[in-house]
């Protein structure tokens, strides 16, 4: 079955997923910095502190990246449909499939 979007829906969404990538990279580097803290101390209690304070940090850039490769791969699926490249709804599926996979 032949798979198709109106032009201007698809641009809508390539605008959005455009959107989510800027804010996924904001975030992006909001995580790294977190990974990187300092000024706790030399306690025991301090370095707990540092040491779980980086691995969210890790945590949760790597999450992050994760969820912006799936909305990068949504994107050109998107515009592979308006490039005709995707033909049928079933390839479309798979693709969005796929991206829910990787970040669950």
């Amino acid at each position: 079955m032949a798979f198709s979007l109106d032009p201007a829906v698809i641009d809508e969404c390539v605008g959005i997923c455009d959107d989510m990538i800027d804010k996924l990279e904001d975030g992006h580097r909001s995580a790294v910095r977190l990974g990187r803290v300092y000024g706790f101390g030399d306690l025991d209690s301090g370095r707990q502190l540092t040491v779980g304070y980086e691995q969210k940090g890790q945590l949760t850039a790597s999450a992050i990246a994760d969820l912006r490769r799936a909305v990068e791969r949504t994107r050109q699926a998107l515009l592979d449909v308006k490039d005709g490249a995707i033909e049928t709804d079933t390839d479309f599926a798979a693709i969005l499939a796929a991206n829910v996979q990787e970040i669950v």
